[in-house]
């Protein structure tokens, strides 16, 4: 028995983990920037805070994954993607452009602290590259 749970265990992370189902995946890095607002007033609850974060990037039948968020796309005649959806926590939105990888994204998250509902909003901007190559810490590279 005490070698039954480790073996069911990775059994499920071996299932859990594999990326066959997912057409493409990239990871991207760039300026994002977060800021907690009070939801009724959407005042500023706090200093808006700007960093390079690193995302990983999915997509498969005409669906994105990010940040663990899943959106519908659409598709333009120029080849952009465009995605948005809302969930019970929040909402998501933004733009893959193919041509010059990059992504555009907006999520913003509601949470409620002490009572007071508040949301975080987060705005990037990432330039991205194939996960499957080489890739230095998750980072996608910098623009030239």
């Amino acid at each position: 028995m005490k070698y039954l749970y480790p073996l069911i265990s990775a059994v499920a992370l071996s299932g859990c983990m594999q990326d066959a189902s997912w057409e493409t995946s990239l990871v991207c890095a760039g300026p994002e920037s977060s800021s907690t607002m009070d939801r009724k007033t959407m005042q500023p609850t706090a200093p808006s805070l700007t960093h390079r974060m690193p995302v990983e990037v999915r997509f498969r039948h005409g669906e994105i994954f990010v940040r663990s968020l899943t959106a519908p796309t659409t598709q333009d005649s120029e080849g952009t993607l465009y995605f948005q959806s809302q969930q019970a926590g929040g909402w998501m939105a933004g733009q893959y452009d193919e041509k010059h990888s990059r992504l555009n994204l907006i999520i913003e998250r509601h949470i409620q602290i002490a009572g007071d509902d508040q949301a975080v909003r987060t705005v990037g901007t990432y330039e991205c590259v194939p996960s499957t190559g080489p890739l230095i810490k998750g980072l996608a590279p910098r623009s030239v």
